[in-house]
């Protein structure tokens, strides 16, 4: 008996990072307020496919804070398609 396909309609993600190697190096001491502004930010959405053996998982990303721009230019909140990052993906992402 096949399994029952389910469509989850939409997803939200958000991502917090740290792109660079000079924000938490090993032995380094945490600076909150320097440290968060050199974190990177990402924010999108999604669709989910269940097909119950695998989930089909299809997501659009927006780079909304990017701190290797320079100051004044690290926000992005400018969401239009062709900023996005489209990923197609089989399986959960984690």
């Amino acid at each position: 008996m096949p399994a029952k396909q389910k469509l989850i309609p939409m997803s939200s993600v958000e991502e917090l990072g740290d792109p660079s190697t000079h924000v938490f190096k090993s032995g380094s001491c945490v600076r909150p307020k320097k440290d968060l502004d050199e974190l990177a930010v990402g924010t999108g959405f999604g669709l989910r496919y269940d097909f119950g053996l695998f989930l089909l998982r299809l997501d659009m990303g927006f780079k909304t804070h990017n701190p290797v721009m320079p100051k004044g230019e690290r926000w992005n909140l400018n969401y239009r398609l062709k900023n996005a990052n489209p990923t197609l993906g089989i399986n959960y992402p984690f």
